[in-house]
């Protein structure tokens, strides 16, 4: 149908309608509907209209009213709703997710507290395992949908810098640093990577995963059509005077920015690593520009490197803490 995707699983269907007003878009959704229930009814099946959720994806200041009907049931459109886990808002800012995100680590968090207290508890290296492979893992889970690269020289901006104040709460909880404790150095003391540079190790792996299983052509020339159905109108009618713009072009190219990892001829993470050693070299020359009477630590205790959690073997917490 055109103007229609279809995205099913095994007990789920997405219907994804395109169109240059709501309306239009709206009853390519109920005709959509209504042959995806013939389809069900030949084979002995049945979906259940109240359970669908209704989404306009637009960038307009005030957002679309416009319902469906489904069998006789009015859907009303949400402001968000949920995709495999990832939260998605009309104007795919990620906001609602970064919510989500906060509202879940919030309690993580707290039951970090209960088992990593700075005197007693669990110890350090524990503490540090509980955090990479559940809390951090839960945080930039989808970071492969919202995360956008960026050049480790640059300011984190968008979802990953409010991410990374979350990621500075965990860690002084693992390491009891204090609130005043600048996050480069829980980050170098736990052998933490800032977590932009964290994600874009996770997104170079989906997307080399997605050259190797093949699937990236799939998803190119559903972006092609999806494209194509935007500017088909412009193309029949373009404005007097003006050329015809050609079809939007995301800024950044995710397969070729993982191409030229994969081109680094090193793992995923002796790159981020490597990003990291940058990163802290440039912080550390802007901060000696800034203030060049401050009295500068040794490089070796700056340096990211796994030396770092071997100080604290065979250390209680509270010799932990102390050391950090």
């Amino acid at each position: 149908m055109v103007g229609v995707v279809i995205i099913g699983f095994s007990d789920d269907i997405n219907l994804l309608a395109v169109a240059y007003d709501t309306p239009t878009a709206c009853r390519r959704l109920e005709t959509a509907w209504r042959i995806c229930q013939a389809w069900a009814h030949d084979r002995g099946m049945e979906f259940d209209p109240a359970k669908s959720e209704l989404i306009h994806f637009t960038r307009t200041r005030r957002p679309r009213t416009d319902q469906v009907r489904l069998a006789g049931t009015t859907i009303i459109p949400t402001e968000s709703t949920r995709f495999l886990g990832v939260w998605l808002d009309r104007k795919l800012n990620f906001k609602s997710h970064l919510e989500a995100v906060k509202k879940k680590i919030s309690i993580q968090r707290y039951a970090l507290c209960r088992i990593a207290a700075k005197t007693w508890g669990i110890a350090y290296a524990r503490a540090r395992e509980v955090y990479t492979k559940a809390i951090r893992s839960a945080m930039v889970y989808g970071c492969a949908i919202f995360h956008k690269p960026a050049d480790p020289s640059k300011v984190i901006r968008g979802i990953a810098k409010e991410i990374g104040k979350i990621q500075a709460e965990n860690l002084r909880i693992v390491c009891g640093g204090y609130k005043a404790t600048p996050i480069r150095h829980l980050e170098t003391e736990t052998f933490c990577p800032p977590i932009d540079l964290y994600m874009n190790g996770r997104l170079a792996d989906f997307e080399n995963r997605l050259d190797r299983t093949g699937k990236r052509e799939l998803i190119n020339n559903i972006n092609a059509r999806v494209a194509g159905w935007l500017h088909q109108r412009q193309r029949r009618r373009p404005r007097r005077g003006r050329a015809e713009r050609p079809p939007p072009q995301d800024a950044h190219d995710h397969a070729e920015w993982a191409r030229q990892w994969k081109e680094t001829n090193r793992r995923t993470k002796e790159t981020v690593v490597m990003e990291w050693e940058t990163r802290k070299g440039l912080t550390e020359r802007i901060a000696t520009a800034l203030r060049p009477h401050r009295r500068r630590v040794a490089a070796d205790d700056t340096t990211p490197s796994g030396h770092a959690l071997k100080k604290h073997e065979g250390l209680s917490k509270a010799e932990s803490l102390l050391l950090t």
